[in-house]
């Protein structure tokens, strides 16, 4: 890769974009910036264009990196009236994606550079965050739609998180274990795991502001498990959406989806007790990222 620095555009990739910046709408960056939402593993030159971008986001903010190129800042200038609450949410999840799970971070820690590389990564999270450089400037009040983008942001992690650690909860566990009782008015796994369904359920049906529960009857533990990650997948679609919250991300986190990953860690626990533990690991080091809801969970 010509040019190999830690800089966002220290790069050719990043290079050879630049040259078709001039020729993009505001509407192309949204559309390459989405890309990342897909849960899929980034390649290098991807992720150094999707950084890119990202600064051209940054710069639209009034928070250029120090170093900006001109075609950066001859964008920025043609482009001010660009909605900002809807790209810069995108931006921010780009960045984090090529942060956690992307080819270019293998590679940087193959070069023994991740550390400098990531810095320069969280420095422009920040300024895709707050607008603000390593200048003093008086702090931005962010809209009420800029909050919500990012509250929601937030909401698609924690599913994220839930298909993660709930994944490795229930995967190679014994046919046998959804019918295991740590004592006789104890609830089995298989029930846990229907009633993490129903929360699921219920959290996007307040989100979509019809608020219904239903206690559904637990399936077979495989059919359970499916359903597990395919309500994971319709309440995150959502949340992904431009649909409207009809409550806040707030109460969703509270309520429904806190409950969930309480009951997660119930199962992670019967597992260890009924002798068939599951491994542990720093979730803190997990590759998780926003929209990766599905069974295909990146190894411990």
């Amino acid at each position: 890769m010509a040019g190999w620095g830690s800089g966002s555009f220290d790069n050719e990739d990043a290079h050879n974009w630049l040259d078709q910046l001039a020729r993009l709408t505001p509407d192309d960056l949204k559309q390459l910036l989405s890309r990342a939402d897909d849960g899929a593993y980034l390649e290098a030159p991807e992720s150094s264009v999707l950084v890119a971008a990202a600064e051209a986001v940054a710069a639209l903010k009034g928070a250029p990196a120090e170093a900006a190129p001109p075609a950066i800042i001859e964008w920025t200038s043609k482009n001010k009236a660009a909605s900002l609450p809807q790209m810069a949410p995108l931006a921010i999840r780009a960045v984090q994606r090529v942060r956690t799970n992307s080819e270019l971070k293998d590679l940087w820690l193959q070069a023994d550079g991740l550390n400098e590389w990531s810095a320069n990564l969280r420095d422009l999270e920040k300024r895709l965050v707050t607008g603000e450089t390593g200048q003093e400037r008086p702090a931005p009040t962010a809209s009420a739609e800029e909050l919500t983008t990012e509250a929601r942001a937030l909401l698609r992690h924690t599913l994220a998180t839930l298909a993660y650690r709930g994944g490795k909860a229930v995967r190679n566990a014994p046919a046998s274990f959804a019918n295991y009782r740590c004592g006789e008015s104890s609830r089995t796994p298989g029930q846990i795991l229907a009633h993490i369904g129903d929360l699921l359920d219920w959290g996007l049906s307040i989100a979509e502001g019809r608020r219904q529960w239903h206690d559904a009857t637990p399936l077979p533990w495989e059919k359970e498990i499916a359903r597990f990650f395919a309500a994971l997948k319709t309440f995150d679609d959502y949340l992904a959406s431009e649909a409207p919250l009809h409550v806040s991300a707030e109460k969703l986190f509270q309520g429904p989806v806190a409950d969930a990953l309480t009951h997660v860690g119930q199962i992670a626990m019967l597992r260890r007790m009924a002798g068939v533990p599951i491994k542990g690991e720093s979730y803190y080091e997990a590759e998780i990222a926003a929209g990766r809801v599905g069974p295909d969970q990146p190894p411990p």
